[in-house]
């Protein structure tokens, strides 16, 4: 899926299809009886709920060594790219309580095989130890970083006292080593807010990264900020936004849309044909500190890694196609990613 201008737009709201499980190791979200996700539990439920599940091949679960080698077989390739498998320890760790192990900063890769600091979450041991922004890492652990790669084996797993050696270039060209240990690390899905002021418009500037339930808060923070200073238009920074909980993008848009949206649609979920009677339509909500007035321009900064969620958004205020919605849409940057699927995780909490 590509985000498209809003005069472009047929439908008026996403589609989110539930095309895949966030798979526990520990339990299945489906069935609370079972204690255990083995192969043959997994190939069950993916024929029983995955989106494309006609397109399952006949096999024999045993044959696998693993959870993921079977999945790897099952998924339909190459539409599906997100379906994977992952604990509920650790899923209700990063979308529950916005927490997960690690460093607390940002790598972002570029074109050249440079790797470079995205972002620093706050009180992190990367900030504890200085680290900020657009500093470039050089090395970990004595390899010079490249195109080939592989952070995942490079940084470690993912345990609380995993230390790893980072040699950084700031942007005046000094170099520093520093050693930083993993902890868990508390995620601030706002990375950045101010209020712009440009001539006599008030712009409020957003940098949000996560949907997640715990940001919430810090959305409603903002925004009342946002809604005291009378702001007119709104920036939206959704560059590093791979996604989240499809309740937070309601919450979000409802903020952004104010009044004029209040109950209309933001966004139709659909599942495969055999469970056709849980599609259901979500409206916009009303919200404590939604933008009052509607903000007259909407912009939004987006890239490939802008997912999920991310364009849940855009599209769910792109949808908003009546004869007098009171604001334009800008987007500034590349294609988003094209995600327009969602997931069922513990709990049966909805994610796109």
């Amino acid at each position: 899926m590509r985000i498209v201008k809003p005069y472009r737009l047929i439908y008026g709201f996403l589609v989110v299809c539930f095309a895949f499980l966030v798979i526990t190791c520990e339990r299945d979200i489906l069935n609370p009886e079972q204690n255990k996700l083995t192969r043959t539990v997994l190939y069950d439920i993916m024929k029983e709920w995955y989106l494309w599940y006609e397109t399952m091949p006949d096999v024999n679960p045993d044959d696998y060594h693993s959870l993921n080698a079977l999945l790897d077989d099952l998924r339909y390739s190459p539409t599906d790219r997100w379906s994977y498998v992952m604990s509920t320890e650790e899923y209700d760790r990063y979308y529950g309580q916005g927490e997960y192990i690690g460093h607390g900063v940002g790598l972002i890769g570029d074109m050249g095989g440079s790797l470079w600091t995205g972002w620093v979450y706050i009180d992190s041991p990367a900030e504890n130890q200085g680290v900020v922004r657009g500093w470039q890492i050089l090395s970990i652990n004595g390899e010079n970083i490249t195109n080939e790669t592989n952070l995942d084996s490079l940084l470690g797993d993912n345990e609380v006292g995993v230390v790893n050696s980072f040699t950084f270039r700031k942007p005046g060209g000094q170099t520093i080593n520093l050693d930083i240990e993993k902890q868990i690390v508390d995620i601030n899905s706002v990375l950045y807010s101010d209020i712009i002021n440009l001539n006599d418009t008030k712009v409020g500037y957003l940098v949000y990264q996560h949907f997640l339930v715990t940001s919430v808060e810090e959305l409603d923070a903002v925004f009342k900020e946002f809604q005291d200073n009378q702001i007119d238009d709104i920036i939206v920074d959704l560059r590093y936004n791979p996604g989240g909980q499809v309740d937070v993008a309601q919450h979000l848009g409802s903020l952004i849309a104010g009044e004029y949206a209040i109950k209309r649609d933001f966004v139709i979920l659909e599942y495969n044909d055999q469970k056709s009677e849980r599609n259901l339509t979500r409206p916009f909500l009303d919200v404590e500190y939604m933008i009052t007035p509607t903000p007259e321009r909407v912009f939004f900064i987006t890239t490939t890694r802008s997912a999920s969620a991310s364009e849940l958004v855009i599209n769910g205020l792109m949808g908003l196609t009546g004869l007098t919605r009171p604001f334009e849409i800008f987007l500034v940057g590349d294609d988003t990613h094209g995600k327009p699927f969602g997931s069922i995780g513990p709990g049966t909490s909805i994610q796109p």
